[in-house]
């Protein structure tokens, strides 16, 4: 377990091509023109630790984030593999469940 600025952590603790899958769950969307936990340079610092085949996956439930996410993942090179526009996916299989998105479901909810 590495604890520390995502940057920092995979420019000098992790090998280039070393890594299958990189997960960002939920990560905080920027307030106005904050600064932004996801942006070109983290994506493409992930970019070079993955695998040839490795895999990004990101979840966010704000739609402006997800077009900004979007669009520094194409500026690296990189594309949408599991979800065509609009990037929505109601059900991830195999993907796991939490506390909160269980209480959706029992909601109601689906979107």
């Amino acid at each position: 377990i590495l604890s520390g600025d995502a940057k920092a952590i995979l420019s000098s603790c992790i090998p280039r091509s070393s890594v299958d899958a990189v997960y960002i769950n939920f990560p905080p969307p920027p307030l106005g023109n904050s600064w932004k936990l996801i942006d070109k340079s983290l994506i493409s610092d992930v970019n070079t630790s993955l695998k040839v085949d490795g895999c990004i996956t990101i979840l966010t439930d704000d739609g402006q984030y997800c077009q900004s996410i979007v669009s520094d993942l194409e500026s690296v090179g990189l594309e949408s593999c599991h979800s065509p526009l609009p990037y929505l996916l109601n059900d991830f299989p195999h993907y796991g469940s939490s506390w909160f998105d269980e209480l959706w479901k029992q909601r109601g909810r689906k979107d």
